[in-house]
């Protein structure tokens, strides 16, 4: 399409993720869950992928974060990157996040594996080849607007990578996935495992074999 802006990160990996590839491959199939509503994606200041979306059952924003994802590679990265998406649609798979603008204008694709064969806009932003795939419940009590490119690493995602012991509640070692129901979940690359415990206890995190 004309006109069309792709940015891929990290740059160097651009000629190994421009092939058509099948979604998901050595990763459980998991049933898509998808919301609308106001969706900001952007890079945190510990160099990781955020996109926040704030729905209500009726797909009204409110103004209030109710799911939270987080990609992380094994490099931070070190983009100035922020995108407000008043409407937008979110699709989530497990090991995958896709945000469409209701307007077509910008899609976006988080991944623990390759670039999505589907999916476009004016604007195209694919964050490929991750480490850990974080989700995070919200209650409904954080700002959409509270949190940014420079200080959600001390704030949604404070708890994250810190370990309380050598236990995992779900997942632990040999697990690709885990979940703690309404707390998070996470899918992990191959060569880390899967720990699950509550947000208080370190969340869900990736450990490398």
């Amino acid at each position: 399409m004309s006109g069309t802006r792709s940015r891929y990160f990290p740059v160097a990996c651009l000629a190994a993720l421009v092939s058509t590839v099948v979604l998901g491959i050595g990763f459980p199939a998991l049933a898509a869950e998808n919301f609308s509503g106001h969706v900001r994606f952007f890079i945190d200041g510990e160099g990781r992928a955020v996109v926040l979306v704030d729905s209500d059952a009726s797909g009204a924003p409110d103004g209030y974060v109710d799911e939270a994802f987080l990609l992380a590679q094994e490099t931070a990265m070190n983009e100035d990157l922020d995108v407000d998406l008043p409407s937008a649609r979110v699709t989530f798979t497990g090991d995958r996040v896709l945000v469409d603008a209701s307007d077509g204008s910008v899609h976006v694709d988080l991944a623990i594996g390759n670039p999505s064969p589907v999916g476009g806009g004016t604007t195209v932003y694919r964050v490929v080849d991750g480490v850990e795939l974080v989700r995070k419940y919200e209650d409904g009590t954080v700002l959409m607007s509270g949190y940014g490119t420079g200080n959600i690493g001390s704030g949604l995602f404070d708890h994250w990578r810190k370990k309380s012991g050598d236990g995992c509640r779900a997942g632990g070692e040999g697990s690709s996935q885990c979940s703690l129901a309404g707390q998070c979940s996470v899918t992990c690359k191959d060569g880390y495992y899967a720990c699950c415990n509550g947000i208080s206890e370190g969340g869900c995190t990736c450990h490398r074999e």
